[in-house]
């Protein structure tokens, strides 16, 4: 960045949020002239070498830009990092940032083809609203996502940054604390803001993911359930990494340095495609292993099988799941069987409610009831949906 030609950038930058980064990068405020100008010093442990640093904490000043600008030079050359990652480094210093680089041989020039990035950005999504649901309820698929708590924090709290060139670099801030706070460095987990527990959430799930892809085996994957592992966070990492040729999704996680985790706590992580294709597997795997109550099934029986004698039968009905067509197997009993093949010998649609869940050999609708031909004292605009007792909150 060019200083001399970013004043306006430069006197957008509030003291406030300079100071709390330098409080939170291991500076030690020594003397200040309230409203006017403060001085910071650092020592670093491996060399032993001493700074000083002068921060102007008035904007209206004639050089504030000027000596702000010769302040994040400072930084950068103490950090090693561009004059660029400084910048926002402290514009978001309140924030979480994810930085999600996808890898692939035609995007050197910090582009991608339209459709991948469409599919890109919404793996995005996806990927904090699984996260944002795994906060207060761990399941393996948690079906119809973007609802309740998962769906609000994903409109209002994670907010979209500026793409970066490094192949294509999806940047998401998630604001966890104000600048004006003096947090201490020692925050207790019970204290944290709904969005920094999203963001521990989506790293645990992340690095866990990854662990149980490497290991590949279905078991791997319902252990990681517990950390908020779930067939949509598998899901939304796969589609990321859709399109060829990908090569690699790299994972960025920057903390908050005004709310410090551990160190334990993962800040880099890569996906590779074995590791995509891997978690895919995994996603099936986890999708088998949730049922979905009241789950309202709507299509056509194409399938009609009972035994000579039995009052009951099983038919098999062409409906939506997932907005995809599936072949969903339902037990009726005799007057229902009934009805049900009535509807099959005019290819009349119906309509049942149960609990959805899926086997190896395909889906299942357990407990049917309310079942009924649509048209036949029913609404005609009835659409197949998944309801749940409970969603995320």
């Amino acid at each position: 960045m060019n200083w001399s030609q970013s004043k306006e950038l430069l006197v957008r930058l509030i003291p406030a949020e300079v100071e709390a980064y330098l409080r939170g990068t291991g500076w030690v405020l020594f003397d200040s002239r309230p409203g006017k100008v403060s001085y910071w010093e650092r020592v670093e442990v491996d060399s032993g070498e001493e700074y000083t640093a002068v921060c102007v904490l008035d904007r209206s000043v004639r050089d504030y830009a000027t000596r702000t600008a010769e302040l994040l030079n400072l930084l950068g050359r103490i950090e090693q990092r561009t004059p660029d990652d400084i910048y926002r480094s402290v514009r978001d210093v309140g924030c979480d940032v994810t930085e999600l680089q996808i890898e692939r041989a035609d995007a050197r020039d910090g582009t991608i083809p339209l459709k991948d990035g469409a599919r890109a950005f919404d793996g995005a999504l996806r990927l904090y609203a699984a996260a944002a649901a795994a906060v207060k309820d761990r399941r393996p698929y948690f079906g119809k996502l973007l609802t309740g708590g998962a769906s609000r924090f994903v409109s209002r709290n994670a907010r979209l940054g500026q793409t970066k060139v490094g192949s294509y670099v999806i940047t998401i801030s998630t604001r966890v604390a104000q600048v004006q706070e003096e947090l201490p460095f020692e925050v207790q987990v019970e204290s944290e803001p709904f969005e920094r527990q999203v963001m521990l959430r989506l790293a645990s799930a992340l690095s866990v993911a990854r662990e149980a892809a490497i290991k590949n085996t279905a078991q791997a994957f319902f252990d990681g359930v517990a950390h908020g592992v779930s067939a949509n966070l598998c899901d939304a990492v796969t589609g990321m990494a859709e399109g060829a040729p990908f090569t690699q999704l790299n994972v960025a996680l920057h903390w908050s340095p005004i709310r410090p985790v551990e160190r334990s706590v993962p800040r880099q992580l890569s996906f590779g495609p074995e590791l995509v294709s891997n978690l895919r597997e995994g996603s099936a795997h986890l999708r088998f292993q949730e049922p979905l109550s009241n789950f309202q099934l709507v299509g056509k029986v194409v399938r009609l099988e009972r035994w000579p004698d039995e009052p009951s039968g099983t038919i098999g009905i062409d409906g939506f799941v997932d907005s995809e067509t599936e072949l969903v197997s339902v037990t009726l009993k005799e007057e229902e069987y009934s009805v049900a093949t009535e509807a099959h010998g005019i290819g009349a649609p119906v309509v049942c409610i149960g609990e959805l869940k899926r086997n190896v050999r395909g889906y299942v609708l357990l407990g049917a009831h309310s079942f009924g031909v649509i048209g036949n004292g029913m609404s005609k605009g009835v659409v197949a949906q998944r309801t749940k007792t409970e969603e995320p909150a």
